[in-house]
């Protein structure tokens, strides 16, 4: 799916959000975004210190994105969905979900 999406990206054509659920209660959404495609994965933290060490473990991506310019922008939502998944069924923010948004540029 990530090869398809990122030729409709190139192609600069549109196409729905992709929902591809990878575990029970768990999803990854593909969507493409103008000159890029935008990947969020929802992730459910039912323990509070997988929830801590979740958040510490993402927020390393965003402090290596700010010494590696490549590196693709990554940002971290707790409970409440991105903007991105606004209109697609079934998305709901709970205490023990997060969501990670990269924001990908095709090859």
């Amino acid at each position: 799916p990530f090869n398809k999406y990122f030729q409709i990206v190139a192609a600069k054509g549109t196409a729905p959000t992709l929902r591809l659920e990878y575990r029970s209660g768990e999803s990854l959404f593909l969507k493409p975004e103008g000159d890029r495609c935008v990947v969020v994965y929802n992730i459910s933290f039912s323990d509070p210190d997988d929830q801590v060490l979740g958040k510490v473990f993402i927020d390393e991506f965003v402090h290596a994105r700010k010494s590696l310019t490549a590196a693709p922008s990554v940002t971290y939502y707790y409970m409440e969905p991105p903007r991105e998944l606004a209109g697609v069924p079934g998305i709901q923010g709970t205490p023990t979900n997060g969501f990670i948004s990269l924001l990908l540029r095709p090859p």
